[in-house]
């Protein structure tokens, strides 16, 4: 662990080095932060998948913060479905891509995990993996955050991609124990031919991907079939190629059991039980939430407009359209207009330890 964390901290410090030494040479980046040391470790948190069951399993996470600090508040990351960690901290060009490398420059602490039954965490039978097991696994991991097995930290925003974003919403619904949402890559309406095309996207059996890396998953897990991501979860004329093929050799699974109940949380008044801040950020081109028949994603007013009956007064509701940018919202060019609009969320509702409206 130590090894991880020295590795970490020299790497990161070394490409805000090359950075500084791009941005001398070329003129101004696109919004790339500070330079700063950052301190990551990796961490394992034993976990149960229902309340009276045994913690036998383990939530694989690496938690970071602004070198020799122990910030108040954490972000709690949470990736989609075929993702894991790496979405949040991704490892190409991480001045632009990497949502980790803005937060705690920020002065935030985050946890990036790998949900249960992706990446580095345990991956119990497919069939025991459903919507309510990922909230009961990410309110154990907000409840080691708030207690001293990973710091205590005062408050715990929960940040969520499209499935991470299900999973955030029914967490601070259900448990009441985060301070804060921000929900990316998920709207309570879905355009008709988006939602058509979810099946036939996410229906390879994880363990025939061509890439080897799931062969001992036994079926139940699928994945996304080689070179779908691209018109899947894009907006092509704004994406880097690079991003694209990166995405695609870190790529992970999901189940059907999540697959099968995550459109009950956008019907079933989930929202309406959040009491907490709520960010909600969308990409403009986003082909499963966006378009005909489904969310009109051509403002942010609208979206707030849209999205607002939803949630209770309380939730303080506030909407964010990242335009010109596909379902996933941190691989665009643009990534960092988000981030910067999601820090000044943050920092309104929590800097000082301010959390009201």
């Amino acid at each position: 662990m130590a090894a991880f964390v020295a590795r970490r901290t020299r790497a990161l410090l070394a490409a805000g080095l090359v950075a500084s030494a791009a941005l001398f040479l070329s003129g101004p980046a696109a919004a790339a932060p500070t330079p700063a040391a950052i301190d990551c470790r990796a961490v394992h948190i034993p976990v149960s998948l229902a309340a009276g069951q045994t913690a036998d399993y383990q939530v694989y996470g690496e938690l970071c913060s602004p070198a020799g600090t122990h910030p108040d508040v954490v972000q709690l990351l949470l990736p989609g479905g075929t993702y894991n960690h790496v979405y949040w901290d991704f490892p190409y060009d991480p001045d632009r891509y990497s949502y980790v490398r803005h937060a705690v420059p920020a002065g935030y602490a985050t946890l990036d995990i790998d949900r249960i039954a992706t990446g580095q965490s345990s991956r119990p039978n497919s069939l025991l993996i459903n919507t309510d097991v990922n909230a009961y696994v990410a309110h154990q991991v907000v409840r080691a955050l708030k207690s001293p097995q990973l710091g205590a930290f005062d408050k715990v925003i929960a940040v969520g991609h499209s499935y991470g974003s299900i999973t955030a919403m029914v967490e601070a619904a259900t448990f009441h124990d985060v301070d804060g949402v921000i929900d990316t890559g998920i709207l309570h309406k879905l355009a008709p031919t988006g939602a058509a095309q979810i099946p036939l996207y996410l229906n390879e059996p994880a363990n025939i991907d061509p890439s080897g890396r799931f062969t001992q998953l036994p079926l139940g897990f699928v994945t996304t079939e080689p070179g779908t991501r691209k018109s899947f979860f894009y907006n092509a004329s704004n994406a880097d190629p690079q991003v694209v093929a990166t995405d695609e050799a870190t790529k992970d699974t999901f189940t059907a059991g999540e697959l099968a109940t995550f459109p009950l949380v956008l019907v079933n008044g989930t929202t309406s039980n959040i009491h907490v801040p709520v960010l909600v950020v969308i990409g403009g081109k986003d082909i499963i939430f966006c378009g005909l028949g489904g969310s009109d994603c051509s403002s942010s007013a609208r979206v707030q407009a849209q999205e607002k009956p939803f949630y209770p007064a309380d939730a303080c509701l506030e909407s964010y359209v990242l335009a010109n940018s596909g379902h996933d919202v941190n691989l665009h060019l643009n990534s960092t207009d988000w981030y910067a609009q999601a820090l000044s969320w943050a920092n309104r509702h929590f800097a000082g330890g301010r959390s009201s409206c």
